[in-house]
């Protein structure tokens, strides 16, 4: 097989992408940080540079099958309702649980601040105590 039979077998596998990704090739390309002709304009074999960019945008997309043609499109099922439904409930208690977070932290912030203020007033009535004779000093 030579050269440009490869290239156009795998333009043809990146066309089948984009249609199964529901992509046209302008949105395709330029989401893997390619020109917007890059799918249409494929006259050479794939880099490994246009893989790895692949690979991190379309993480259930299958390498091998985009390569060589063998296997399935995609490495990983589309999620299914049940899994959808569990990820929402997560995410649910996680942003339950980070409001709680939020509040505590404020509270705690509060706290730091009055201390701070006690602290300052402490220094005051000190420092006071010591100009009035009451042989007190203060060593910082």
């Amino acid at each position: 097989m030579d050269t440009e039979q490869k290239s156009s077998a795998v333009r043809d596998r990146l066309i089948a992408l984009c249609e199964a990704l529901e992509l046209s090739r302008r949105e395709f390309s330029i989401s893997i940080g390619r020109t917007s002709t890059y799918v249409t304009s494929l006259n050479n074999d794939i880099t490994s540079g246009v893989l790895n960019d692949i690979l991190i945008t379309y993480p259930q997309v299958n390498i091998m099958w985009l390569i060589t043609g063998k296997g399935e499109k995609f490495i990983t099922p589309e999620p299914t309702d049940a899994l959808f439904q569990h990820l929402k409930e997560e995410n649910k208690e996680l942003k339950i649980r980070n409001e709680e977070l939020n509040r505590e932290l404020g509270r705690l912030e509060g706290q730091i601040a009055e201390m701070k203020k006690i602290v300052a007033h402490q220094d005051i009535s000190a420092g006071c105590a010591d100009a009035s004779g009451s042989g007190l000093t203060i060593t910082k």
